[in-house]
């Protein structure tokens, strides 16, 4: 999957929130590879922290962003070879929950309210 002309429209003029629903949807939505998510969110999470902290739209839209960033800290390639196993995340569990907070944060994004960042 060749994804740098996807990320030509990924927003870069200041580190926030905006940053990491993009992600959140652009992987939803295939447009980047499960690999480059992982690669890329946790950076983008801990650059927004250190920015000043998150500036949510609402409630709503911080939780699912915080769905995103539980399951990636419990993330890995092989769940089965961690000392508890269950307590892991597969990929697959990973991308459900990439797929259901996008699906909701674009339902959110819908209101005039919430900006819709992929545009």
């Amino acid at each position: 999957m060749t994804t740098e002309h996807v990320f030509a429209t990924f927003p870069l003029r200041t580190t926030g929130v905006e940053q990491l629903v993009w992600l959140i949807r652009a992987a939803a939505e295939e447009k980047i590879s499960p690999d480059d998510l992982i690669k890329s969110f946790r950076v983008f999470h801990e650059a927004v922290e250190q920015a000043g902290g998150m500036r949510q739209a609402s409630p709503e839209e911080a939780r699912l962003i915080w769905d995103v960033v539980w399951d990636l800290m419990y993330y890995s390639s092989d769940p089965s070879q961690e000392a508890d196993p269950e307590e892991w995340r597969s990929l697959d569990s990973v991308m459900s929950t990439v797929r259901r907070s996008a699906q909701k944060l674009n339902e959110l994004t819908a209101s005039p309210q919430q900006p819709n960042y992929l545009q």
